[in-house]
C-alpha cells in the first residue's frame, strides 16, 4: 500500500465510526459512544501519523495527543486539550475500576456536549489529509 492508500484506509474507518457514535448515542449507550468517539478521531490521527511519517508502521498506542506529536502537526490548544480529554474513554474505559466511575459520570447531555465538540476537531484533522 502507498502511503495515502494507508491514510485513506484509516480516514474510511474513522467515517464508519463516526456514524457508530450516533448510532449508540440514540440507543443511551453513553460510554460505547464516547469509546467509538475516541476511536474515530484515533484512526484519523493515525491517517494524519502515516503522511507525516517515513515509517508506515504505527505504534501500538491509543494516546491521541502522542500520535499528533509525533506526526509534528501544530495543533491548536483546544484540540489538544480536548484530545486529552477524549483519552479517558479510550484508556481508563479498558479497566473495571475506571468504568464504574465513567458510569457515574456519562450522561447523554455530556455525550452530546462531546459529539458537538469532536466535530470541528474531525474536520479539521480530515483537512489534514490528501482528498480522495
Amino acid at each position: 500500500m502507498t502511503k495515502t492508500e494507508h491514510a485513506s484506509y484509516w480516514q474510511q474507518q474513522a467515517l464508519g465510526d463516526w456514524e457508530t457514535v450516533d448510532v449508540l448515542c440514540e440507543g443511551k449507550k453513553y460510554l460505547q459512544s464516547l469509546f467509538w468517539l475516541h476511536l474515530t478521531i484515533e484512526k484519523l490521527c493515525e491517517a494524519v501519523w502515516i503522511m507525516s511519517n517515513e515509517d508506515d508502521i504505527l505504534h501500538r498506542t491509543h494516546n491521541l495527543n502522542r500520535l499528533l506529536i509525533e506526526a509534528s502537526l501544530s495543533l491548536p490548544d483546544e484540540y489538544a486539550i480536548l484530545l486529552t480529554e477524549l483519552n479517558q474513554f479510550q484508556l481508563e474505559g479498558r479497566y473495571p475500576n475506571y468504568l464504574y466511575n465513567l458510569y457515574k459520570i456519562i450522561t447523554g447531555e455530556l455525550t452530546a456536549d462531546y459529539i458537538q465538540r469532536v466535530k470541528p476537531l474531525r474536520l479539521w484533522l480530515l483537512s489534514q489529509l490528501p482528498s480522495d
